[in-house]
């Protein structure tokens, strides 16, 4: 309740601040989206542009001295040959007219008290404004400028917007809304006093406008570069409304400090994970069944059913089946649910599927790696959560899917089918997916044919115990060919916590077959693939190689 009473307290603070920025209010485009966050209890918006163009001109970074902008709007281009002639930017500097001798301090006066007047800001055009600049930074910075090339350029910055969060769960709440229309999103610092919420458009441009001599390179091109312009701050203000429906749909975050367990189920509470409107747990509880899961349902609110895992899984297909026992809330058969994972939407079947909610940052991290065009293959998919994150956050040309798991195939396909229902990204990549294993279907496509492949593979009994089993060595030898030349495979281990982090035996492994077969191995990352344990004393960890030709 502290926590709470404290962040109440600093977005008291800082919302009654006077906004400090050059504009001196939030842009007309932002303010409907900063009203919904600052109207919501958990959070509180810090800073916020709409999106803007203008003309610049130095070494391209706002925070050094050699950097000058001009006609600053946020608002369409309606005179296009005004805005982009560059004849007449010596005559404006950020708006003020700037005449052969310096003006004097009373002229200088009477500009910045004109520049703080609403009333004088609307009778001039949308591009202009006062210089960003202190005077003295700005003779230091005019100094700079006539030293340096006379290269102008042409920039539009996207939205971009911070976002102070009462709590992880918040933050993870109001990350998730906008992934559904935002690719870049994150969290910066992780201080639970101070969690800050990263949100950024993809609608940038920066071209030159001249070349190093001073010469227009788009001489009379000024409508053609007025719809560059325009048609970015159409699509940006289109992602706002659209980022502003997904907050309005979200639903409010528990406050964290309501999730605290307490009284002796206090270990047992904090051992389960959240799979749609299901909870498993586990560890097995010290404490009266039917407590543990009705105590789980009245501290979580998304919960509607709980469940705990009786058993490891010892299948080859991953599938929980009879290991899962509910134990709480109403009795569902076949236990489906439809989980969301950074805004996507996924079916899943947890009576016949594997699916692990503590993976959702590494399957973050593999799309954060893809380049646009890649061609990949998704190996042992499951239902399908690596596959459809790889659909809604990257540019792959490409995507093949492999499952042995007749059951998980259903998933991926319900899923598929949601997503073709609803409206999705543009240039989805053209899929594939093969039900099978992945020792024969491999056969199915050509050698050297995958920029990228990614290998999640089952823990087969003697995985990660003292050094005993193969390593999954026939899956390599059936992948490992696929892989063009430079090629990378995101390759799923098991490994003991004394094996952590150099994982010699899975890098000899990975050496050894890439050589059998005629390969060079390099390994580019090895890692646990989350910090929690998948049984006493074992991680999951991934390895990340690339191979390359002899």
């Amino acid at each position: 309740m502290a926590a709470i009473q404290g962040f109440e307290h600093r977005k008291r603070t800082f919302l009654s601040k006077c906004d400090k920025s050059s504009a001196g209010e939030i842009d007309e485009k932002a303010r409907e989206i900063c009203a919904e966050l600052n109207g919501r209890p958990a959070f509180f918006t810090t800073s916020s542009c709409a999106g803007r163009a203008f003309i610049w001109r130095g070494d391209g970074v706002k925070s050094t001295e050699c950097f000058s902008r001009w006609r600053v709007t946020h608002d369409l281009v309606e005179d296009a040959r005004a805005y982009f002639d560059l004849a007449t930017l010596d005559e404006t500097v950020e708006g003020n007219d700037v005449s052969e001798q310096a003006p004097s301090f009373w002229t200088q006066a009477l500009l910045r008290l004109a520049s703080l007047c609403t009333w004088c800001q609307s009778s001039r055009p949308g591009w202009r404004g006062r210089k960003h600049q202190r005077q003295e930074r700005a003779e230091v910075a005019d100094k700079r400028l006539l030293e340096s090339d006379a290269v102008y350029w042409l920039r539009f910055e996207p939205f971009i917007l911070h976002v102070c969060c009462r709590d992880l769960v918040a933050a993870a709440a109001l990350m998730a809304a906008a992934r559904r229309v935002f690719k870049n999103v994150g969290l910066q610092g992780f201080d639970s006093s101070k969690l800050i919420v990263a949100i950024w458009g993809d609608e940038g441009l920066d071209m030159p406008l001249t070349n190093p001599d001073g010469w227009p390179l788009f001489q009379g091109e000024h409508v053609w570069l007025q719809s560059l312009v325009n048609s970015r701050h159409q699509r940006n203000w289109g992602k706002i409304d659209r980022f502003t429906a997904a907050v309005r749909e979200m639903e409010e975050p528990v406050p964290s400090a309501e999730l605290e367990p307490t009284g002796e189920a206090e270990r047992e509470l904090r051992h389960f994970d959240v799979v749609g409107d299901v909870a498993i747990v586990n560890v097995k509880p010290k404490e009266d069944l039917a407590l543990l899961g009705n105590a789980i349902l009245k501290q979580d609110r998304r919960v509607k059913v709980v469940c705990i895992k009786a058993s490891l899984l010892a299948s080859e297909l991953r599938a929980p089946g009879e290991q899962l026992q509910i134990i709480a809330g109403r009795a569902r058969s076949p236990l489906m649910t439809t989980h969301i994972e950074f805004g996507v939407r996924m079916i899943i079947d947890l009576d016949a599927c594997f699916f692990s909610p503590r993976l959702a940052g590494e399957r973050q991290r593999l799309c954060q790696a893809v380049q646009p065009g890649e061609k990949i293959l998704v190996a042992f998919a499951g239902c399908g959560p690596e596959v459809l994150q790889l659909l809604a956050h990257t540019e792959a040309s490409q995507i093949a899917v492999v499952e042995l798991n007749g059951a998980a195939v259903k998933c991926l396909q319900r899923s598929l089918q949601m997503i073709r229902g609803e409206e999705g990204p543009e240039g989805r990549a053209c899929l594939e997916v093969l039900e099978g294993d992945i020792r024969q279907v491999a056969s199915h496509f050509p050698r050297g044919h995958f920029q990228r492949i990614l290998a999640p593979r089952p823990k087969n009994p003697g995985d990660g115990d003292l050094e005993q089993g193969d390593g999954g060595v026939e899956f390599l030898q059936a992948l490992v060919p696929l892989l063009a030349d430079g090629g990378v495979c995101h390759w799923y281990d098991f490994a003991a916590d004394w094996e952590l982090p150099a994982c010699k035996r899975t890098c000899n492994i990975l050496n050894t077959e890439c050589m059998t077969l005629g390969l060079s191995c390099k390994v580019l990352r090895v890692a646990a693939a989350n910090r929690r344990t998948i049984a006493e004393r074992q991680y999951r960890v991934v390895a990340d190689f690339q191979v390359s030709k002899s």
